[in-house]
């Protein structure tokens, strides 16, 4: 069943955030094609705009496409499990944990392709500018410090650990609002506010948690850094790992419970 649900998750959300994806990198193929191929005009200034008006017009769509790709993705959560799809979908013979991992991996996979988009659309305006030049030489620079400052095993573990913070942070971006928008289902009225002000709250008493414990690893971190600096900053990345780690799960947790025990549909 989690198959069925996933598959009809990808599809759904595909059908409103796949046409944002193909427009942000046909719009950045063709500003690039425009920005290559324009003709010197007598008013320098006339193309100087030109070239502004193009590059503005990029960085709008690509955040525009974002920032709407986030908000269909929570739409379909909402509209999905508490709006009216809602009380088709609680009636299939399935588990709340299964409505959810089909909502969080669907979730979880456009995004990454939004990222991909984005990354993909940055790649083509930069494609032989000073720009890509210097990020690529600045990459580079950084990755020559790394194999000299590090052992191969500590670059080994520090590499795996931010391969694993990546996703899991955006995981935890989406089950947090997931939680803020179950939270704003208790309320009778006004639940979009209600999610909103949760979201809030929510934001605030997690950087609360989080602030006291990286204050935590800090002392042992420093601590460590006196025997041995790799180590230190070993433990302080995979600090995050599991602080985060322990996020998603406090918000999965919590969106199953709403989901199977207090449930209120719109």
């Amino acid at each position: 069943m989690l198959t069925k649900l996933l598959k009809y998750e990808c599809r759904a959300s595909g059908r409103q955030i796949l046409p944002l994806c193909v427009v942000m990198v046909g719009w950045s193929v063709i500003a690039r094609l425009l920005l290559m191929l324009r003709v010197s005009l007598p008013w320098p200034q006339i193309e100087q705009l030109m070239s502004g008006l193009l590059i503005t017009g990029c960085a709008l769509i690509l955040f525009g496409g974002s920032c709407a790709a986030w908000v269909f993705l929570l739409l379909r959560y909402y509209r999905g499990l508490y709006g009216g799809e809602g009380y088709l979908v609680h009636t299939l013979p399935t588990s709340a944990t299964n409505l959810l991992w089909a909502k969080l991996l669907a979730a979880l996979l456009w995004e990454l392709c939004v990222g991909l988009s984005l990354i993909l659309s940055l790649a083509i305006l930069g494609a032989g500018t000073q720009v890509m030049k210097g990020f690529l030489g600045l990459f580079s620079l950084v990755w020559r410090n790394a194999n000299e400052l590090f052992a191969s095993a500590t670059l080994v573990t520090l590499t795996f650990e931010l391969l694993v913070l990546i996703p899991l942070t955006i995981v935890s971006g989406i089950l947090l609002a997931y939680a803020a928008i179950s939270l704003g289902q208790r309320m009778r009225e006004n639940r979009v506010l209600g999610a909103v002000a949760a979201y809030i709250a929510l934001s605030f008493g997690i950087n609360m948690v989080f602030g006291v414990a990286n204050t935590v690893v800090g002392v042992v971190s420093a601590g460590l850094s006196n025997f041995s600096p790799e180590l230190s900053i070993v433990v302080l990345i995979g600090a995050q790992v599991v602080l985060i780690a322990a996020q998603c799960v406090g918000c999965f947790l919590f969106c199953r419970w709403s989901l199977s025990k207090k449930l209120e549909l719109a």
